[in-house]
């Protein structure tokens, strides 16, 4: 899993895949930090950002399932059940059956 430098970390953005925080399309989601330590892009402790669907990826690719999620600011949050939204698939399979 890559790990950003200091001269290689973007700024208002996903480390990973580049989208622009709080650009459309963007979903306040905040992990426990045990595994926000696992997943982090950086060298820096609590530092970094990840989109929710990147945050999904760095968990399957650690082998983490059913991470309690948190979402915040939720009025961007517009994808229901049956929306072509890929995000929505990825949430489900580490998030608790139960959320």
């Amino acid at each position: 899993m890559k790990r950003y430098t200091d001269d290689e970390r973007p700024r208002g953005c996903c480390y990973d895949c580049g989208l622009e925080y709080g650009e459309d399309g963007w979903i306040e989601a905040i992990v426990p930090d045990h595994v926000w330590d696992i997943i982090n892009p950086t060298y820096h402790k609590d530092a970094g950002l990840l989109c929710v669907t990147c945050i999904a990826r760095r968990c399957a690719e650690a082998g983490i399932a059913q991470v309690p999620v948190w979402f915040c600011g939720t009025e961007r949050l517009v994808a229901h059940e049956g929306d072509p939204v890929d995000e929505l698939q990825i949430l489900r399979s580490w998030t608790p059956s139960d959320v």
